[in-house]
């Protein structure tokens, strides 16, 4: 099977700028490193390792100024020449055409009026930890969802302002905030322009995940389910070696990615170089070439071609002792070439056999499992996370906001 050329992936600007934040020497030293950043900087980490090229958004608009500025101030701009990090801004803007925000506006407002908004209320209790950071913007100040509602209250259709004054209504009631319209809208253009359009996958902030889980979006249920079950394997094998320890909350929350970045890490840009170490070894190229034939399939309409993905690495799984050495299932074929050689001084034909033998992964899944394996076996190399990212960071992660999960 021929894979497919893969798109690049989309990155929220609040994954960018928290990672950015969560790096910064300057601001860990005065502000310390909240959970949303730390976990934030987990996602991009994550996403380094895991997709093949990565992009990001930043605005032309006079609302998005001061959104550009803090990522081209930040080590964000630096991250493709000084690491090569495959990380490049976007030429377009999702929210340049008036008729797509209007769209996008009447389906925020259709959720809010219709939807259960538990997901919501999780995807706004992250933001303070990384837009304080930014002067001039707050979660009630927020100049590109001002645009947004004035572009609404400026129309004629009156059935739609009376929608959006109903939704704002009920977010402020369930003490989500006018924030929680701004991030349903964002996520609508978001789907409609990349991933509608073809032109991008969008893996978005880790706290939208859920918001997106509802639609069924491919790329962020394979992500969600591989990595969900990678760090219940190593929560597994961590239980055998110390059954007594109290389970620590930070490597509940944290990519399996991270912590085995996190491993040999001295330094917060360390784990940068430790991701793209990971990021170029065979074992993940492998993973990405199987990840982008299965998103392939499973876009084409081919459903059963996830679900065969996901049973294979369950029962890899199964068996965690036998995943932390997989190789992999191959079909062996064997050529051979047989060469003839004529020297001068020698009066007869010498011949010489060549065996050549390709390896095949024979199920999908396989190259996945090498992967995982490889990922669960330096994650090891840090048993408790909270104390490793003391020495890496100088500082202690401190909760930042109301939630630890969503249940």
């Amino acid at each position: 099977m021929t894979s497919p050329t893969p798109l690049p992936t989309h990155l929220d600007f609040t994954t960018l700028y928290a990672a950015a934040l969560a790096l910064s020497p300057d601001i860990l030293k005065n502000q310390g490193l909240p959970l949303s950043r730390l976990l934030a900087l987990s996602q991009f980490l994550e996403s380094i390792v895991l997709h093949e090229t990565l992009q990001y958004e930043l605005g032309n608009t006079p609302d998005w100024v001061p959104y550009r500025e803090a990522l081209e101030n930040s080590i964000i701009s630096d991250l493709d020449v000084k690491f090569g990090v495959p990380l490049l801004p976007a030429t377009a803007q999702v929210d340049s055409d008036e008729a797509s925000i209007l769209n996008a506006i009447k389906n925020a407002v259709e959720f809010v009026n219709n939807a259960k908004l538990e997901s919501l209320y999780w995807a706004v209790q992250f933001r303070s930890g990384t837009y304080s950071a930014i002067s001039n913007v707050t979660d009630n100040n927020n100049p590109v969802g001002k645009r947004y509602i004035e572009l609404a209250h400026s129309t004629d259709d009156s059935a739609l302002k009376k929608g959006l004054e109903n939704s704002i209504s009920i977010l402020n009631d369930n003490e989500i905030g006018i924030l929680g319209l701004h991030v349903l809208i964002r996520i609508n253009l978001h789907k409609s322009f990349w991933v509608d359009g073809g032109r991008a996958n969008y893996y978005p902030h880790y706290s939208r995940q859920p918001l997106l889980a509802v639609s069924m979006d491919s790329e962020v249920e394979i992500e969600q389910w591989t990595m969900k079950a990678l760090m219940e394997a190593r929560k597994t094998l961590i239980k055998k070696v110390e059954p007594d320890k109290p389970e620590d909350l930070l490597s509940l929350r944290l990519s399996p990615i991270f912590i085995a970045c996190l491993a040999k890490a001295k330094n917060p840009e360390d784990l940068i170089d430790e991701a793209l170490k990971l990021r170029n070894s065979e074992a993940a190229s492998q993973y990405r070439k199987e990840r982008n034939e299965i998103l392939a399939a499973y876009n084409a309409d081919r459903e059963g071609n996830l679900r065969e993905y996901q049973l294979r690495i369950s029962a890899k799984l199964n068996n965690l002792n036998e995943l932390l050495h997989e190789k992999g299932s191959d079909i062996i074929n064997e050529e051979q070439y047989l060469f003839k050689f004529f020297p001068l001084w020698v009066p007869f034909i010498w011949t010489k056999a060549i065996k050549k033998i390709h390896r095949k992964p024979r199920f999908s899944g396989d190259r996945t499992a090498i992967f995982l394996s490889d990922i669960l076996s330096q994650s090891l190399g840090v048993l408790q996370a909270a104390d490793k990212i003391n020495k890496v960071f100088k500082t202690s992660a401190r909760y930042d906001m109301n939630l630890l999960s969503l249940k």
